[in-house]
């Protein structure tokens, strides 16, 4: 566990008394005593950046908890599990459609996929040995 000096924590909140940040936080003073000595947790410091309206991220990161790269990870993680399909397609579609690559045909707007037999195509593609066994040992 990291230790947080009261420098570092006055930057959060300012001159404020050991006594005045526990109980703004709604903790006991004797228990940021003794994790100030010991090595302050997580979840106090998330609690005492909330307390005095700092981000509690900001204060992990400053502290040596994260780094802002796992901190930038974590969010995009976050953000796009919250994603609908439906919006990820389309951000893919959009995304597509905006950079061409030249060896990508194009998607035809004048057809519906949902009617369209594939099956043809699918087994000419996979079939690319002439008809011989995929695995002919087993």
């Amino acid at each position: 566990m990291l230790t947080i000096g009261r420098d570092f924590l006055h930057g959060i909140t300012g001159e404020r008394s050991m006594r005045a940040i526990a109980l703004r936080t709604g903790m006991d003073p004797s228990t940021l005593s003794r994790q100030l000595a010991s090595g302050l947790k997580p979840d106090t410091l998330s609690a005492i950046a909330r307390a005095f309206g700092q981000s509690p991220i900001s204060a992990l990161i400053a502290a040596g908890f994260y780094t802002a790269d796992e901190a930038r990870q974590a969010g995009r993680d976050i953000a796009l599990a919250e994603v609908s399909t439906p919006e990820l397609l389309r951000e893919l579609l959009r995304r597509a459609e905006a950079t061409p690559s030249p060896n990508v045909v194009p998607l035809r707007h004048d057809v519906d996929l949902h009617t369209v037999d594939l099956s043809q195509e699918l087994a000419a593609a996979t079939d690319d040995d002439g008809g011989q066994e995929e695995f002919p040992n087993g």
